[in-house]
């Protein structure tokens, strides 16, 4: 819930709510989540398994959250909105802004970085 975020690999270029990912692959190819890991490190991953509707059933594993409860979290902390994602930006443009200045002073004081 902080500004907190790791090195930017090429999977952490988009921020997807399960609901819209729900929704995209099973109105695409009738694909249903059977499973969802959570990972609470750098701010938060979630490892969906999908297959399709008519696949064999699988159960939810002790420690996996179920959908509802992701997707409930996702309302809670304003996912749904723009205006999270606008406040976002702003976030990380300020901290971008504030670790440039501090830089910069330290280059004047010939400080290391």
């Amino acid at each position: 819930m902080g500004l907190e975020f790791d090195c930017i690999y090429h999977e952490h270029l988009f921020i997807i709510r399960l609901g819209l990912l729900l929704d995209y692959f099973y109105s695409q190819w009738a694909f249903t989540d059977r499973r969802r890991n959570e990972y609470l490190f750098h701010g938060g991953s979630i490892r969906v398994y999908f297959q399709r509707l008519d696949g064999p059933k699988s159960f939810l594993k002790s420690g996996e959250k179920n959908r509802t409860e992701i997707i409930d979290q996702e309302h809670l902390f304003g996912l749904t909105w723009l205006t999270y994602y606008e406040s976002l930006a702003e976030r990380v443009l300020k901290l971008k802004k504030d670790l440039l200045v501090k830089i910069y002073d330290l280059k004047t004081k010939r400080q290391k970085i």
